[in-house]
C-alpha cells in the first residue's frame, strides 16, 4: 500500500496495522522531517512493515502500478494523479 503525503504517518501506520500479515506500507512525503516522524512513530508502535521514502506526490508515475492501493489522507488529494489511480481503485 502506497501512503501518499503521510506527514507525520497517522493514518497509513493505522493502514499496516490492518495489512498484516505480509502486507507492506510505502509511507511517504515530500518532506524529509515528515518522513522522519513517521519512522519515528512507526519504531515506537514496533511495525516492521512499514518503508519511508522521500516523494513528491505530483512528480511520481504510477501508471504501470495502477492496481496499488494508495490512500492520501494527509494530502489534498488534488493532485494530476488522482483520477487515474484513486478513481479506479476508490482510495481517495
Amino acid at each position: 500500500m502506497l501512503e501518499l503525503a503521510a506527514g507525520p504517518g497517522e493514518a497509513g501506520l493505522l493502514a499496516a496495522e490492518l495489512i498484516l500479515p505480509g502486507g507492506v506500507l510505502i509511507s511517504s512525503d515530500q518532506s524529509e522531517a515528515m518522513v522522519e516522524l513517521a519512522r519515528a512513530r512507526a519504531g515506537e508502535l514496533e511495525l516492521g512493515n512499514v518503508e519511508f521514502r522521500v516523494i513528491n506526490a505530483e512528480s511520481i508515475d504510477l501508471r504501470s502500478r495502477a492496481s496499488t492501493p494508495c490512500c492520501a489522507a494527509g494530502g489534498t488529494c488534488s493532485w494530476s494523479i488522482r483520477r487515474p489511480l484513486c478513481s479506479r481503485r476508490g482510495a481517495c
